[in-house]
């Protein structure tokens, strides 16, 4: 395929595409996590456990410590993989026997 394009001074730039054929290629994708609590699978994400197609059901529970500069940083990171059902039933109250305080916020688009 040929285009030709104007540009502004009115000198014409013509631009060559062509179909080429790329190799196919394998990445790794994530197949299903797995609740750390209670084993149930999640086959979407990490950290989104929706089932509708309206629903919005995401936990992350997640440490992570390093360094950083301006140019670089390097650390390490530390995740639990852990249900809605799990995460309201056996996390938030053994957090709350241990003294911990919820925050909740409201979010929109």
């Amino acid at each position: 395929m040929v285009a030709l394009y104007r540009l502004n001074m009115g000198a014409v730039k013509m631009i060559r595409k062509k179909m080429v054929t790329i190799p196919e290629e394998q990445r790794e994708r994530i197949d299903f996590v797995k609740c750390d609590l209670c084993g149930k699978t999640n086959p979407s994400s990490e950290t989104d456990w929706s089932t509708g197609s309206f629903d919005v059901k995401e936990v992350e529970i997640r440490m992570k410590f390093g360094h950083m500069y301006p140019e670089c940083g390097n650390g390490e990171e530390t995740r639990y993989h852990i249900c809605p059902d799990c995460f309201q039933t056996k996390l938030m109250p053994w957090l709350k026997e241990q003294g911990a305080i919820e925050t909740k916020t409201d979010w929109d688009f």
